[in-house]
């Protein structure tokens, strides 16, 4: 006795349209909608941003509002300074591995030092910090920059920012374009994030 079923060319239809549907990629950038917020960001940077001859690009920050209203930062920034130098004082081997990093930045020109501070002009200041991960085996200590450390009134540098829309694609999509060429190639972009730079103003 011999089983079998069978199908109409509706059902078949039906089935390959339902897989075609789930199994296909969306193309990067289609039916994406942005918030106003994301909307405001991507104005910011496609009518503000150059490009340098040597290929770097700059970029303004894109605010919601004024950096004015920002308040003092000085005093918080400063309490962290002497307490993080108390601690790098007592652990030398991390205090020189701090000190090599931000030397790296200045030699960079990623930081310059600023003698006088002109008490008129809307000045920020970011507290900093050390994290240690023993398992990177090529950076083991970073310095973070504080973003979010509240100021005087209560705000932040970070909260003053807008947040941009996320412009890469689904992991999906990422994925299946790995694997669809015959060779990958796998690089890794040295200090990525300081290759922008900031404008000026």
């Amino acid at each position: 006795m011999c089983n079998f079923s069978t199908s109409s060319n509706d059902e078949i239809y039906s089935l390959l349209k339902r897989f075609w549907e789930v199994e296909e990629t969306v193309p990067p950038g289609s039916n994406v909608k942005f918030s106003s917020d994301e909307q405001l960001c991507e104005d910011i940077f496609s009518k503000t941003t150059e490009r340098k001859d040597d290929g770097k690009f700059i970029v303004h920050i894109p605010l919601k509002c004024d950096p004015i209203i920002l308040g003092d930062s000085r005093e918080i920034a400063t309490k962290r300074f002497y307490s993080l130098e108390k601690k790098l004082n007592c652990e030398p081997k991390l205090k020189e591995e701090y000190a090599a990093f931000m030397n790296e930045y200045i030699q960079l020109g990623h930081m310059r030092e600023i003698s006088k501070i002109d008490e008129h002009s809307n000045s920020g200041f970011l507290p900093h910090h050390a994290v240690v991960n023993e398992n990177n085996p090529t950076t083991k200590l970073r310095v973070v920059f504080d973003g979010s450390a509240q100021t005087d009134n209560g705000t932040s540098f970070n909260s003053l920012q807008l947040v941009g829309p996320t412009i890469q694609d689904n992991l999906f999509s990422i994925l299946l374009r790995f694997r669809q060429g015959p060779i990958v190639i796998c690089a890794d972009i040295v200090k990525m994030y300081r290759q922008i730079e900031i404008h000026r103003s």
